[in-house]
């Protein structure tokens, strides 16, 4: 049988997202979430966490577009004039791209996000990143030290299957390009000593899954190991300081909360589990070979 993480990204980001996630894990088959510790909403998220104890929690790393938790003159490289991280991942890689970005500076700012969320009372099961910035050679060095530094065990590895069909549906090039570069990185980070899940997805479908797709990736969905399904579940908000990400966030929630899919999951004869499950049952879990 094989073993299925649901995993919602973006826990902290808004209050509406952060209601989504739980109704998702409540109500629906989402297993895991990772919390973004410079979230605008990162309090109202632990609340919410202590009164649902059953959702695995990781760590969101988070590079870009909120608050950095610290001083903007101790991390000058990661900021904007107005003391904000970089708006988009588009402006950080150029700068990652010509060295303009201090590698100390980001352990650093790393390093206080990891500090804040086990302050708040979680211990984390796992490690993952806003745009997945922690797959970048430097940054995952940077990643891994803080991993062993705070006893942190396992690692997204996003290493989704291309298919053509999908790569002929409104999925855009550019998502495919990224996919490309991501499945480049995580290949090569396969040869490490890190724990992670066999396989991977919901990149290309990423902030617009929906029930005709969901139902689509489940149906591509390797029948061994471990996967991680990767997806952004919330409320409706019209308030919302990120519609210019075009996520469709009630539109996973209610794929995410469908009877008819936790039947499906039943039915191919997966096992709903979640990261700290994993932890509990090291076999099941990816071990990739030693660091050198």
């Amino acid at each position: 049988m094989g073993k299925l993480i649901i995993h919602a990204d973006d826990f902290g980001l808004t209050k509406q997202v952060n209601e989504g996630i739980i109704q998702a894990h409540t109500k629906g088959i989402v297993t895991s979430a990772s919390i973004m510790a410079n979230g605008s909403s990162f309090e109202h998220a632990v609340e919410l966490y202590r009164l649902s104890p059953t959702l695995d929690i990781g760590i969101h790393l988070n590079l870009i577009e909120e608050l950095p938790i610290l001083e903007k003159d101790r991390i000058k490289s990661l900021v904007d004039e107005d003391g904000k991280l970089h708006r988009d991942q588009r402006i950080f890689v150029k700068k990652y791209l010509r060295r303009k970005i201090c590698l100390k500076e980001v352990e650093d700012e790393l390093e206080m996000q990891i500090q804040k969320v086990m302050d708040s009372g979680i211990k984390p099961s796992h490690i993952d990143s806003h745009q997945h910035l922690h797959m970048l050679p430097g940054i995952l060095s940077v990643t891994l030290k803080l991993m062993k530094r705070y006893d942190i065990l396992a690692v997204r590895l996003p290493c989704e299957t291309i298919r053509f069909k999908t790569i002929m549906s409104s999925v855009s090039i550019s998502r495919v390009i990224q996919l490309m570069i991501l499945n480049f990185l995580s290949l090569k980070v396969k040869r490490l000593s890190l724990l992670g899940a066999d396989h991977f997805s919901g990149f290309l479908y990423s902030g617009k899954i929906n029930h005709r797709n969901l139902e689509a990736l489940l149906d591509n969905l390797p029948q061994d190991g471990v996967c991680e399904l990767m997806c952004h579940p919330g409320l409706e908000n019209e308030q919302s300081d990120y519609h210019h990400w075009g996520y469709r966030w009630s539109d996973e929630l209610n794929a995410l909360t469908d009877p008819s899919l936790a039947y499906l999951i039943w039915q191919k004869g997966f096992e709903l589990v979640s990261y700290q499950d994993l932890l509990d049952h090291k076999s099941d879990l990816t071990q990739i070979s030693s660091i050198t």
